[in-house]
């Protein structure tokens, strides 16, 4: 059923008519029966007249007290402490507005409709307070005018100096000089000081200064600023003039100033004056110091955490969860980035919003994504001179923001000119691997400034490295499918095949190419039933007999060994190859030991003797090579020498290693003497002393040390390879004491 709605004004005027109307008739009635008593001397009259009137002053009370409840409950309850609530969570940046419930009047109606509206677009607007205002905090003020205060008032009231200001970046640079201990700066030259640093930051707002007490430095406290790197760029201009002039013994001395520079919210408000003190000992010219706390200041009521702001970028960033690296399909990624760019300049009122990247195909820089109403590069091929200035002048975040053109570095303000921009925040985005710009984040306006408070322009950073770290991910997961491939062709070409196992025999892995040799073969199969159709494990497994394993395939012999087993990885790697070796891979590359075969230790020892070069060849003689094999098989042989061969390399830092015979290794070492070679014998030998199985005492590498130098007086390449080969298997020396 419908509700019989009233107007306000309609139900005021009927509650001021019945008292009226009520007290006219009473008025009427009670000269009617008086006069009718006059005439008639009846008493009856007197006595309706009487009733009439208790009547009357009843019903008057009912309607007073009724009066009196609506009044309540209508007007004070429901409109005024329901529209007082709302004003205070206004005031206090609380979006979450109450209702004014079910009512039947038409003008509160329309107040609780007026309400939904201010909350909806308290949701999606955000806050800003540009002008900090200092008139409740009790500063003690050396000169008004100047904007001059004692050091202490600042100290005592720092907290709240810093939350009127609300903006990101809060900041205190203290200008000293290293002066004698009983040396001050006179009142002239704090005079000029004043004024030169007045002049410098005149394009700041609300800049409070004062000198410290022992009146050895000045403090200035900026309340906003876009960029350290404006403030150091002002700063170095103005070096020259912030000297003073000092006399002592020798006479008149110049003493240039240096800058120690804190700000909030990397530093909190107890400890932002303490970490000033730190960053003053520094004792650079430029002493900025960021304590790194801004994650947990973050969470601070002084950055404005406000439900109007926090709702609506909260929004923002659960869309960056959405996105998916290892996605194939790249446009359902593409649509997310467009729709929160879209998002985020419908939000701020930004001209300009979007990504730019490289583009490794073109060899240019391009717009990735950006905002529907974005215009500014969509000509495509973007100039790479604004993207080395923008790259260039950028803060220790990567990010860069400029309120206005005139805010910005002067080293960009003539890009900025040539592009028509007047404002904007960005970040740059490098290359995992290395320092290339890779892509740029940007917020551009350009014909109205960009003035953004603190939680903003934190939010700008947390979408920003979210970007960052998908394109991060997103390159790392491309560069690994590509090498994948690469390895997977080299591997095809070679006629070698790979796959996993775990503990149970099934295939975690397979390579592509080997369905060549099994086209059924699938992960998750048994790899005995996938590969020779049985139903339990193969009696000559690898992995059980710690030996290869030959079969049959179309016409070919293949073995399967451990080669590439890690024992630190949980599933077990299987290789295939066919028995036939190519001539040149085979000769020059020994498979077991991963590492360069005897035939390229006799043409390296060939090209040192061409070169008249000098040098060693270091032998090791694994001299416990039965016991190994006794008791871990070949294969775990194998890889424990394999093993060993990689700590040699990463030690020596060097790929010179050779295998000489099955129970010895050659590394050659050019250019070295006798002492050198004892040097490096020491350095390797406690290599040998671990073992690569979990089980350290399992089996250790014996080894005996065999240094041979060239060219000792050989003429050529082979008479030196045969008193190597006679020194090796001689007697002249003493085996197994390591």
């Amino acid at each position: 059923m419908a509700k019989n709605n009233k107007s306000l004004l309609a139900s005021y005027h009927r509650y001021m008519s019945i008292p009226a109307v009520t007290v006219s008739a009473y008025l009427l009635a009670a000269v009617l029966f008086l006069v009718l008593y006059t005439i008639t001397s009846h008493r009856a009259f007197v006595i309706v007249l009487l009733v009439i009137s208790v009547l009357s002053i009843g019903g008057y009370l009912v309607f007073y007290f009724r009066l009196l409840k609506k009044i309540r409950t209508t007007y004070y309850k429901q409109l005024y402490e329901t529209t007082y609530i709302n004003i205070n969570k206004i005031k206090n940046n609380d979006v979450n507005l109450i209702s004014y419930g079910d009512s039947d009047i038409q003008e509160i109606q329309m107040l609780d409709k007026a309400t939904t509206d201010i909350k909806t677009k308290l949701e999606s607007s955000y806050l800003l307070i540009k002008t900090p205002d200092y008139s409740t905090i009790n500063l003690e003020y050396v000169d008004k005018s100047k904007n001059l205060i004692t050091y202490k008032s600042f100290e005592n009231n720092i907290q709240n100096i810093i939350y009127v200001s609300q903006s990101f970046k809060n900041i205190i640079i203290e200008v000293f000089f290293d002066l004698p201990h009983d040396v001050k700066i006179s009142k002239k030259e704090q005079n000029r000081l004043l004024a030169l640093y007045q002049q410098t930051f005149k394009e700041h707002e609300n800049v409070l200064y004062m000198f410290a007490e022992d009146e050895c430095s000045l403090l200035i406290y900026i309340p906003v600023i876009d960029s350290f790197s404006e403030i150091k760029e002002k700063l170095n201009l103005i070096v020259t003039s912030s000297s003073i002039m000092i006399r002592d013994d020798r006479g008149i001395k110049n003493i240039l100033a240096k800058y120690a520079i804190v700000a909030y919210p990397y530093s909190n408000e107890e400890m932002i004056l303490g970490d000033l003190k730190y960053a003053k000992r520094q004792g650079k010219f430029f002493n900025l110091y960021l304590p790194e706390r801004l994650k947990s200041n973050l969470g601070s009521k002084l950055l404005m955490n406000t439900a109007m702001n926090l709702n609506y970028t909260s929004k923002i960033i659960n869309e960056l969860s959405k996105l998916d690296y290892s996605a194939k399909d790249n446009e359902e990624n593409f649509t997310i980035l467009k729709r929160i760019f879209e998002a985020i300049a419908n939000f701020l009122d930004i001209d300009d919003a979007g990504i730019i990247y490289y583009n490794d195909s073109l060899s240019s820089y391009m717009p990735y994504v950006a905002s529907s109403r974005s215009t500014l590069f969509n000509k495509g091929k973007i100039d790479d001179e604004l993207i080395k200035n923008l790259g260039e002048v950028i803060d220790e975040d990567d990010v860069y923001y400029f309120s206005s053109r005139n805010h910005a570095n002067i080293s960009l303000q003539q890009t900025l000119g040539l592009y028509g921009i007047q404002s904007g925040i960005y970040y740059v985005i490098r290359d995992f691997d290395d320092n290339h710009i890779f892509a740029i984040v940007y917020l551009f306006n350009r014909n109205k400034d960009l003035v953004l408070n603190t939680y903003l322009r934190e939010t700008f950073l947390v979408v920003s490295l979210r970007i960052e770290n998908y394109f991060e991910k997103r390159q790392i997961s491309d560069y690994a499918d590509a090498k994948n491939t690469e390895n997977e062709n080299i591997l095809a070409l070679a006629n070698m095949f790979i796959y996993h196992i775990d503990d149970d025999y099934n295939i975690t892995y397979i390579t592509r190419s080997i369905k060549k040799l099994f086209p059924n073969i699938a992960v998750g199969q048994k790899c005995y039933n996938a590969m020779f159709g049985l139903d339990r494990r193969c009696k000559d497994c690898p992995l059980h007999t710690k030996k290869k394993k030959y079969f049959e395939s179309r016409n070919n012999t293949y073995e399967t060994s451990m080669t590439l087993a890690d024992r630190k990885d949980d599933d077990h790697v299987v290789l295939i190859r066919r028995t036939e070796k190519d001539e040149l891979i085979g000769d020059l590359f020994q498979e077991d030991f991963l590492t360069y075969s005897f035939k390229a230790l006799v043409n390296t020892i060939k090209d040192e003797f061409t070169a008249s070069s000098r040098g060693y060849i270091l032998l090791l003689s694994i001299d416990n090579y039965e016991e190994i094999v006794k008791k871990l098989g070949s294969e775990g042989y194998n890889y424990l020498i394999r093993d060993y061969v990689r700590s040699l390399k990463n030690k020596l830092s060097t790929e010179d290693i050779y295998y000489y015979s099955p129970t010895a290794l050659a590394i050659h070492m050019p250019s070295i003497g006798h002492k050198d070679i004892i040097t490096k014998i020491e350095e390797i030998y406690p290599l040998s002393k671990h073992s690569a199985y979990d089980n350290q005492d399992l089996c250790k590498i014996t080894l005996s040390y065999l240094p041979v130098g060239y060219p000792r007086g050989y003429a050529a390449a082979e008479d030196y390879l045969k008193h190597l080969s006679d020194f090796y298997h001689g007697s002249s020396y003493q085996r197994n004491k390591d």
